[in-house]
């Protein structure tokens, strides 16, 4: 139903394109573009072990949430608890399907 809506003239009078969505159930979300962070530089060509040595002692990585909490749901489904339910921080337990 998504990619039909982006793909028809409505979407396109209302400007929506350009953009990252998701649909999860009742859930429709928008994300944000992707930008540059950080950078670094270095001397010489690029190699495979030249990245996995400079890499990770400058340009790093930044946590990925959406990547943590479907690893949450693997191992929630895994051991047979809801996966669905999360806690949004400070808050009391919310099901992402619709129910608490």
């Amino acid at each position: 139903a998504l990619v039909v809506y982006l793909l028809s003239e409505r979407a396109r009078a209302e400007r929506i394109t350009g953009q990252v969505y998701t649909i999860a159930g009742p859930k429709i979300a928008v994300w944000a573009q992707p930008r540059e962070v950080r950078a670094a530089y270095g001397e010489g060509p690029w190699t495979p072990e030249r990245i996995a040595d400079f890499l990770p002692g400058t340009v790093g990585v930044d946590p990925m949430p959406m990547l943590a909490r479907l690893e949450e749901m693997a191992a929630a489904a895994k051991s047979g608890t809801r996966p669905n339910v999360s806690r949004p921080s400070g808050g009391p337990a919310r099901d992402d399907r619709g129910s608490s």
